[in-house]
């Protein structure tokens, strides 16, 4: 199945939601303190937390990238400075002297605002996928027919299960 099933949070009958779309309306609703609930039944949603800094630190590609990026803001001022002492005999220029200054800082800047972005954009990645939501059904769809079933169980027992009922119950409509 290639998208997200249909789940069951709260004690609501017909509000089903994928997990994926109420954690991100979770998160952009209003920041409250408390644990988050269903606006329509109130009932508390089952959260299980994780820390987004573990989901950062086993992400090894993107350390590489910081850690390059550090690697190549250290070496920015030891290049502008062989630049500013490269020329001893004539010494160079003042105005040379002041470019390669001003280069240096204008790489400094973009390179601190860049990794600044990297870092906060990726946080927030973690952030985000750092918390579930454990749902109390599944809706799952084959064809035309839809079965709800408890979360964990599997849908075609939960479908035989159906079924049963549903012969159970026209039989005991026969008189």
């Amino acid at each position: 199945m290639g998208r997200d099933a249909l789940l069951h949070f709260c004690d609501c009958k017909n509000l089903i939601a994928h997990q994926k779309c109420l954690l991100t309306w979770i998160q952009k609703g209003p920041d409250n303190k408390s644990a988050p609930r269903c606006t329509v039944c109130t009932a508390e949603y089952q959260m299980e937390k994780k820390s987004p800094w573990r989901i950062l630190v086993s992400q090894w590609p993107k350390w590489v990238v910081f850690c390059t990026v550090l690697i190549v803001m250290i070496g920015i001022p030891l290049l502008v400075y062989e630049m500013v002492v490269a020329f001893q005999d004539p010494p160079a220029d003042l105005l040379f002297n002041i470019a390669a200054v001003c280069f240096g800082a204008l790489t400094e800047i973009l390179l601190t605002k860049c990794l600044i972005n990297y870092c906060t954009s990726n946080y927030k990645k973690a952030r985000m996928s750092s918390f579930s939501i454990r749902a109390r059904t599944k809706e799952h769809c084959d064809g035309s027919i839809c079965v709800v079933c408890p979360a964990g169980q599997n849908p075609q027992t939960a479908a035989m299960n159906r079924t049963e009922m549903e012969k159970q119950e026209a039989a005991k409509a026969q008189p």
